[in-house]
């Protein structure tokens, strides 16, 4: 693989023959020290799919003035540019707009409940390998409560 790469490189640059060993030597450090960054970031991307850490609350809890809400945190992960109303899918808008009708639903008939936990029965809870989509690498963090995700027997803390 890394030949590939040193053959290229020579079709698109010239030297002096009698540096070619210099060059190739300085060509393998850059290329190493380039190659392992390139297999650093794809390993953090795995990690991190949705470019969301959970180190980030409490930059949002500074901005919000309290603890996001997940429905707060998909908000922001699932917008384009974190603006709140471009969407980057199709997907993503459509649970947006159930979470949101679904809530007003709840409000109008009276019903308390809990934002996370609405939030969670609309998302349909965790899948079989503990993930819960929309939250990311923050889903971890979230009890799963599969089985337990129709809100009108939510009741909201007080």
């Amino acid at each position: 693989m890394h030949e590939l790469y040193w053959e290229e490189f020579q079709k698109k640059c010239c030297w002096d023959e009698r540096i070619n060993s210099l060059v190739r030597q300085a060509w393998a450090r850059k290329e190493a020290k380039s190659y392992g960054q390139y297999l650093f970031n794809m390993r953090s991307l795995k990690r991190n799919k949705h470019g969301f850490k959970p180190a980030h609350i409490p930059q949002e809890k500074r901005k919000l003035g309290h603890e996001p809400l997940h429905s707060e945190l998909f908000l922001y992960t699932h917008t384009k540019n974190h603006d709140g109303v471009t969407f980057t899918n199709e997907k993503d808008r459509q649970i947006h707009a159930a979470y949101i009708e679904k809530r007003e639903e709840l409000e109008a008939e009276g019903v308390e409940f809990e934002e996370d936990k609405l939030f969670y029965a609309v998302v349909g809870g965790h899948d079989k390998k503990r993930r819960l989509y929309g939250l990311g690498s923050f889903a971890k963090a979230v009890p799963n409560r599969n089985g337990k995700t129709d809100v009108s027997y939510i009741p909201k803390k007080k």
